[in-house]
């Protein structure tokens, strides 16, 4: 049978199993308090971990990354690659392949993705994770989102560092006018650490109970 917003009544009865329960955007926080009260909210793992980069071959320079920017209209990606290409700016894409990039890297490994992003000069991006390492990365960056869980998801993420402004309607110019602003990652580094010492805080004590 369905349960609570459909979801399977397999589901809502595991849920209510857990010892603890946490969730990292406003949706699923959502979802998971109307099962049960004692949902805690937490960041992104990713915020938990040093990851280590590798470099990859033959990248020099200053770039702009695009990590799938899903329906852009491709007259509008063109007109950015082209700005790019007139600001001696090169363009790839982080694990996705278009003719139209400088180059194609698509065989890379996760530490190389994340090498890329470290070192992009600005992110485009439609993505949760794309958003994610480009503010660990302290990128600057501009969003345009099409699929409803993404829009949900990265919508939650920026307004918890107040960071709406990043999301664009898909035009190219306004895409390279937001990614040229500076993001104040001071403001954001001293929010982040707040939220990162209260999600250790959870679930150290969550393990202590294990």
């Amino acid at each position: 049978g369905q349960a609570e917003g459909n979801i399977p009544q397999y589901v809502v009865d595991g849920i209510k199993k857990f010892k603890a329960v946490s969730a990292r955007d406003d949706l699923t926080e959502k979802i998971l308090k109307s099962l049960r009260d004692d949902v805690v909210r937490v960041v992104d793992p990713t915020f938990l971990i040093d990851i280590p980069v590798e470099p990859v071959v033959g990248i020099e320079g200053d770039y702009i990354l695009f990590y799938y920017c899903d329906g852009l209209p491709r007259d509008e990606k063109i007109k950015i690659i082209e700005y790019a290409r007139a600001h001696s700016l090169k363009v790839y894409g982080a694990g996705e392949g278009d003719k139209e990039y400088s180059d194609i890297t698509v065989d890379i490994t996760p530490f190389q993705w994340v090498w890329m992003f470290k070192n992009a000069k600005w992110v485009i991006t439609g993505t949760f994770h794309g958003v994610v390492f480009s503010l660990l990365n302290h990128r600057n960056f501009a969003c345009y989102l099409t699929n409803p869980s993404r829009i949900a998801k990265v919508n939650s993420l920026l307004a918890e560092y107040d960071l709406q402004d990043r999301i664009t309607d898909g035009d190219a110019q306004k895409l390279i006018q937001i990614a040229q602003k500076d993001v104040d990652y001071a403001a954001f580094t001293q929010k982040a650490k707040e939220k990162i010492a209260a999600s250790k805080n959870y679930l150290g004590k969550v393990f202590e109970n294990v």
